[in-house]
């Protein structure tokens, strides 16, 4: 009979949220963040956007610019949702979120040109509220494809002891 080597088992922690650490926790905060800010603001604007969209007749960069605001409104939403399965682990958690934060980083760009024609690149350097929830959002895909985050977010059946081969085949 061979004699086989017990698998250690990971630490238990007081919080769920103590077993994250450093770049993972990181990209966590930010994802709540990202999601929180375009809520806050992305909410508000669009509902202002759809009431001056509804009530006047628009040119089109003004109607790219509102809807690229009530998009946001959406995507926020869909960004708290993919932070929380992130939280539990969700093994679809890290492409939904990926995906998401680029679709908000497009929408950010598409409201800082709109911005920029519509009323001039002053206005940003006035309100830069527009220009921190757009980096937000980059350094958030920016920390999902770092490997150890990658590693702590992967599905619970690709990783080993040694880490983990995400989106790999192979099992050690």
């Amino acid at each position: 009979m061979a004699f086989e080597e017990p698998q250690p088992t990971p630490p238990q922690y007081a919080s769920p949220l103590m077993a994250f650490e450093g770049l993972s926790m990181l990209a966590l905060i930010l994802q709540f963040a990202a999601g929180g800010v375009s809520v806050y603001y992305g909410v508000p604007n669009a509902l202002a956007s759809f009431g001056i969209f509804a009530i006047i007749s628009i040119e089109p960069l003004y109607a790219l610019f509102f809807l690229a605001w009530f998009g946001l409104a959406i995507v926020a939403w869909i960004q708290l949702f993919f932070g929380y399965r992130m939280y539990k682990k969700h093994p679809s958690a890290l492409k939904g979120a990926t995906l998401i934060n680029v679709i908000a980083v497009a929408l950010y760009v598409i409201d800082i040109i709109t911005t920029i024609v519509i009323l001039g690149p002053v206005f940003l350097i006035f309100f830069p509220t527009t220009l921190l929830f757009f980096s937000i959002n980059l350094v958030t895909v920016i920390l999902l494809q770092v490997g150890s985050v990658k590693e702590v977010f992967a599905p619970e059946e690709h990783q080993t002891v040694y880490g983990t081969e995400y989106g790999s085949s192979q099992n050690w």
